[in-house]
């Protein structure tokens, strides 16, 4: 982490966004401000600080009924992540992402999943909302913006296999074994099972 800049924002301009300590904030309304509003500050520095929060595209993708399930190996920097498993791929927001000035954001998600894995998407991904979790060490310094996308088919290649490993996993599966998953795709998991997402819209 020694020299990385990662973006956010400051904790006190989130308050219209952070309604809940907890859970999955259905709100698309706010993506500009946060584009607007964020600055960098050195990662280590960061990951201590929870009166910044660093800004975590995070997408999760699917094909038919079934998601693309993510396992963390020892190899990935976030030691507290290691060996959890996760509906979602993501990263930090780097000012190398500013060669897109029109949205830094999906800059950083299209290279962190070039980066990390190969899969034909139908469409850009769409934007549903937030995800905060306060309760957790993890959590308290980070903020999710939740993107999905539906796969073209069941076909991919992991591009880092040292620090992932990748399958298609059914909602039973999940439900099986909730309590593996990371917290972020806890929250995720419990939204999508009160809400069917449409796929159409993307």
């Amino acid at each position: 982490m020694e020299n990385e800049i990662v973006l956010g924002l400051d904790r006190n301009l989130l308050s219209d966004i952070l309604t809940i300590q907890k859970g999955f904030i259905k709100d698309t309304n706010h993506y500009s401000f946060i584009k607007q509003n964020l600055r960098g500050m050195d990662r280590p520095l960061a990951e201590t600080d929870p009166s910044f929060k660093q800004v975590i595209p995070y997408l999760y993708i699917q094909h038919g009924d079934e998601f693309l399930l993510y396992v963390r190996t020892k190899k990935q920097t976030e030691t507290r992540l290691h060996e959890k498993m996760s509906l979602g791929i993501g990263g930090h927001i780097n000012p190398i992402d500013e060669v897109s000035k029109e949205d830094i954001i999906n800059e950083a998600l299209k290279r962190e999943l070039t980066e990390e894995i190969d899969i034909p998407i139908i469409n850009a991904p769409s934007f549903m909302g937030f995800i905060n979790d306060d309760l957790s060490e993890v959590g308290s310094v980070h903020l999710g913006l939740v993107f999905c996308a539906q796969a073209v088919s069941k076909s991919f290649n992991v591009i880092e296999k040292d620090k992932m490993r990748c399958e298609w996993v059914t909602k039973e599966f999940i439900s099986t074994n909730y309590d593996k998953l990371e917290s972020w795709s806890q929250i995720l998991f419990d939204f999508l099972n009160t809400t069917k997402y449409d796929f159409n819209k993307v």
